[in-house]
């Protein structure tokens, strides 16, 4: 929150926000942090050699494999698992 909140007070001075959006924000700000910082300490933990995404995935790698496996997997219905 200390991080931000120079830059809510300005933001929120110039919107005219009133103390409960503003309070709000400042709580989003927090918990986008500790979400960022749990998951940074987690990568250090693994010891990953590289951070790797799927952006820079090679999906013609393996031309055997059918393009509707790897463009639909993993099925959208267990992205939302929880939500059941």
């Amino acid at each position: 929150m200390v991080e931000t909140l120079d830059m809510r007070l300005d933001q929120a001075q110039k919107d005219g926000v009133n103390f409960t959006q503003f309070l709000e924000v400042l709580l989003e700000d927090e918990v986008q942090h500790r979400t960022n910082k749990r998951l940074s300490t987690r990568i250090i933990r693994a010891h990953f050699e590289e951070e790797k995404s799927l952006e820079g995935f090679d999906f013609n790698f393996n031309p055997k494999l059918p393009p509707s496996i790897s463009v639909s997997w993993p099925p959208a219905s267990l992205w939302n698992i929880k939500n059941q």
